[in-house]
Formats: structure tokens, C-alpha cells, sequence
């Protein structure tokens, strides 16, 4: 049994790949008062010829978000939003859970590494076509914002 839980453990991580193509939200030459080190989108095999992600609809997708807080304090409540950013204005995705401590461990501490972990259903009734991602997290004196491409088909 645990022989079969490595396999799968190791097969899921492989699967997932390091998404290269982000920058930072707008005009902003970083991402907040924190250090984004990694983003793993699985399944997402574009990366490795970085390109975006064609997430197929009516399936799931896991976004991994690695990064370190540079805070004064320690933060209890985090908020996750995710939007597709267009010129007008930015749209929130639908039925996303923006609890962040849900997905990664509260309280954020200076310092610290954490890793947020995220189901995505990508909904059979988001249109066909190619997105700009914005992803932010706010809480307690922390922000950290990042937009990445996407294809929906």
C-alpha cells in the first residue's frame, strides 16, 4: 500500500508542471511584500514550451502557488481571489472559495514559505477563448498579485 501511495504521490507531482510565463499585476514591478518563488499548474504540459495553459472545460485543475511574506505581523485571515483581468474591469471567477486559509496554513508568518493549494473547476459555461489570469492574496497588511495566461476550450 504505501509503495502504491509513493507512486501516485511522485506521478501527480510529475504531472504537474512550473509555469513560467507570470508577471506581476499592473504597472507593478513586483508582486506585493512577498516573494513569489514558484506557480505549478497541473495539468498544464504547455509550460515546458512556455506557452499558456489550455485548461479544458468540464475538468479540474490544480494551481500551486509558492511564496514567502515579508509582513510586520503574523496573518490570520487571508483572501484569495482570482479574476480575469481585461482593460474594462476585472471580472471575478465564479463559485471560487476566497478563503485562503482553506488552502494554505494560517496564521502567514514573515518569513516563512508557504505553498497555497487550489482545485479549479473549469466550468463547462466559461466561454472558449484565451484569458489574462490576476491572482491576488490580501489579508492583514499582506498582498501578493500575479497574472498569468490562459486558454479555455
Amino acid at each position: 500500500m504505501l509503495k502504491l501511495l509513493v507512486f501516485f504521490t511522485l506521478w501527480a507531482c510529475a504531472c504537474s508542471e512550473i509555469l513560467r510565463m507570470y508577471r506581476p499585476c499592473g504597472k507593478a514591478k513586483t508582486f506585493g511584500n512577498g516573494q513569489l518563488s514558484e506557480i505549478r499548474i497541473n495539468p498544464c504540459p504547455e509550460a515546458l514550451k512556455n506557452k499558456p495553459c489550455v485548461l479544458k472545460k468540464d475538468t479540474n485543475v490544480s494551481i500551486e502557488v509558492d511564496f514567502t511574506p515579508n509582513i510586520k505581523k503574523k496573518v490570520v485571515s487571508l483572501s484569495s481571489k482570482a479574476f480575469w483581468a481585461n482593460k474594462l474591469v476585472d471580472m471575478p471567477l465564479p463559485n471560487m472559495n476566497s478563503n485562503g486559509c482553506n488552502f494554505t496554513t494560517c496564521p502567514l508568518e514573515n518569513g516563512k514559505a508557504a505553498t497555497y493549494a487550489y482545485n479549479l473547476n473549469i466550468a463547462k459555461s466559461f466561454p472558449s477563448r484565451r484569458y489574462d489570469v490576476k491572482w491576488r492574496f490580501t489579508g492583514g497588511g499582506f498582498n501578493l498579485c500575479f497574472l498569468f495566461p490562459i486558454v479555455v476550450q
